[in-house]
């Protein structure tokens, strides 16, 4: 199973890239408290990581206790180690490994907040709930956004968070494309997928629309029960479009979730929502890697015998300089610490490490189709003949010029405001 790779997380462009809608998300929230006149003295980072985004919450809330959760051990160790080398946060801050899944576990009117295994042992409720990129890990959020609300918000207090809105966008869809035509790569008549697929993305009985299955919370309901498989791997990413979320959070009834009774919802305590989908375009570098190969240099030298013989003395050969691209394309170095692990994981179980090399040069393939590396200077790509493993191109002018793919990339926001108490 795949743990958490702090440095990969947080890797040159990448880091900056996903630090920049956390702090987006921390302007909001900011802005919301005072508008609310807000004294916050309690912040609880939902799935905190490596806890970046420690010194930024600190700035903005500077009298507030701040307490991190994560489910990875991996994280919680680098930002208590970060921790202790920074005196500047002077006892403030808490960090601790917690699941937020766990608050599925339990009835929807306990102290959630006293549950040890979820991290929150810290008596308390929270003024300011912030999370950045965590929720979409987490199922059923009909019912985990009125919990954390009605039982770990304060009155008066500030829940924001930040989801990627990933459900059509190409490098995420393109993972079940992978894993699709790796299962059909031996089936002339690419007709019917093997079970390999169907246990990983689930069935309705059709492979037409194999964009759909994966994480649909409609497929049961929509296939035959015989016909129906649940599927084994869910790729992190929103559960239904930014409106249902304002259904959610407005509504008085949670979802059934798996405890399968509704719970209660969250209208009761809400004083505002101000939710927003944002895209970002980012930009991932991207260098050529030279090759040299021995190639064949003008026509064939010999002597001719009469009818055609003649003692040959080789064909000329020169050393020339290539350039292909890396077999990873930056958007794959983008999702492989991320969404692209539940796959990977589970195809490592089911095949080994051969099956996880064929995946991962279908799913790069596939990127290289999609998000075409372009040059910096000249904005297309023709300064660079092919993205394919043969494309060359002069030497010189490869090695001048910078190359990026232009990712464009959709989070969803939300800040909800809770009422404050009656005089």
């Amino acid at each position: 199973m795949s743990v958490w790779n702090p440095s990969a997380y947080l890797r040159g462009a990448y880091g900056s890239n996903r630090l920049r809608a956390a702090v987006d998300l921390l302007s909001q929230t900011k802005a919301a408290t005072q508008a609310a006149n807000l004294n916050v003295q309690r912040v609880l980072d939902l799935g905190c990581g490596l806890g970046n985004v420690t010194p930024l919450l600190q700035s903005a809330f500077p009298n507030a206790f701040i307490h991190g959760i994560d489910s990875s051990q991996n994280m919680i160790n680098v930002a208590n180690k970060n921790v202790s080398k920074d005196h500047s946060f002077n006892g403030f801050v808490h960090y601790s490994v917690g699941d937020i899944s766990q608050l599925f576990k339990d009835k929807n009117d306990i102290e959630l907040h006293q549950n040890p295994d979820l991290g929150l042992d810290l008596v308390g409720r929270y003024d300011v709930i912030y999370s950045n990129a965590a929720l979409h890990w987490v199922n059923e959020h009909d019912k985990l956004i009125p919990l954390i609300i009605n039982n770990l918000l304060n009155t008066g207090g500030v829940f924001a968070f930040q989801i990627p809105d990933t459900k059509n966008q190409p490098s995420h869809v393109l993972m079940q494309q992978a894993v699709h035509n790796l299962c059909i790569s031996g089936d002339s008549t690419k007709r019917s997928v093997p079970s390999l697929y169907t246990k990983m993305f689930g069935s309705n009985g059709s492979t037409d629309d194999i964009f759909n299955i994966g994480n649909n919370a409609n497929n049961k309901k929509n296939a035959d029960a015989d016909a129906y498989e649940a599927p084994a791997v869910r790729i992190p990413r929103m559960e239904c479009e930014p409106v249902d979320y304002a259904k959610i959070i407005y509504s008085a009834e949670a979802g059934t979730g798996a405890a399968g009774a509704a719970g209660a919802g969250a209208a009761e305590r809400v004083l505002s929502l101000d939710h927003w989908n944002t895209e970002y375009m980012y930009h991932l570098p991207i260098t050529p890697v030279s090759v040299r190969t021995d190639e064949a240099k003008g026509p064939e030298r010999g002597h001719g015998h009469g009818r055609g013989r003649g003692h040959g003395h080789g064909q000329m050969t020169e050393e020339v300089e290539r350039f292909v691209w890396p077999s990873e394309h930056p958007v794959c170095g983008f999702t492989r610490s991320t969404g692209l692990m539940p796959i990977t994981d589970y195809l490592e179980k089911y095949g080994g490490e051969p099956l996880v090399s064929r995946f991962m040069c279908e799913y790069n393939s596939l990127l290289y189709d999609e998000y075409v590396p372009r040059s910096q200077s000249q904005c297309d790509s023709s300064s660079f003949s092919s993205c394919s493993s043969s494309s060359s191109s002069s030497s010189s002018r490869n090695k001048e010029l910078q190359f990026n793919v232009l990712f464009p990339f959709k989070r969803y926001f939300c800040v909800v405001t809770s009422k404050a108490k009656k005089d």
